[in-house]
């Protein structure tokens, strides 16, 4: 039970515990065992591939929407693009819903786990106390939107409003 810590989060190891100490324990048929073998596998497979495309977004955000990935990343941005589907969604979005996105999530048992929104993982918001992240968030996420209207609008040919963007909340920030 002290390695299985390592292999999944603590929520899920505590509800594996609790169906453990309650099960009467009756073995599985081999016909059954293999299938929950095949299932898993399966499962890890299709993890693999998830980790695939999204790598491949990262790599293309920088072409889809420069901007907003000089200002939060290519990591983050892609995050936030596959949660939006799209940058019309994104700049159709209010700040508040943007700094929401993401912050229901399913483990992977199927439960929901309320956390911080994707944004809250930039680090213009990380660099600083807990106490000033949600200034920090409502700081950074109206000047998203507004680099995502530029992408959308293809009106920047560079990722230079990104850059002045990024430096100018940076120095804001700064004066804190």
């Amino acid at each position: 039970i002290e390695s299985i810590d390592e292999l999944i989060p603590s929520q899920i190891s505590s509800i594996i515990i609790a169906v453990c100490s309650t099960t009467q324990g009756v073995p599985l048929s081999p016909d059954r065992l293999d299938a929950v073998g095949e299932a898993c596998e399966l499962i890890m497979l299709l993890e693999k591939l998830k980790q695939v495309c999204l790598e491949y977004i990262q790599l293309r955000m920088p072409l889809i929407a420069p901007n907003v990935c000089a200002f939060l990343g290519a990591a983050l941005t892609s995050q936030i693009f596959t949660m939006c589907e799209s940058l019309e969604k994104l700049t159709q979005m209010d700040q508040t819903e943007l700094i929401e996105l993401g912050a229901q999530r399913r483990d992977q048992s199927g439960i929901k786990v309320h956390t911080s929104g994707f944004l809250s993982n930039c680090d213009l918001v990380l660099i600083h106390p807990p106490e000033i992240r949600a200034k920090a968030l409502r700081l950074i996420a109206p000047q998203v939107l507004s680099l995502a209207r530029i992408d959308d609008n293809r009106r920047a040919a560079d990722d230079s409003a990104g850059v002045k963007a990024r430096e100018e909340v940076r120095m804001k920030m700064i004066r804190w």
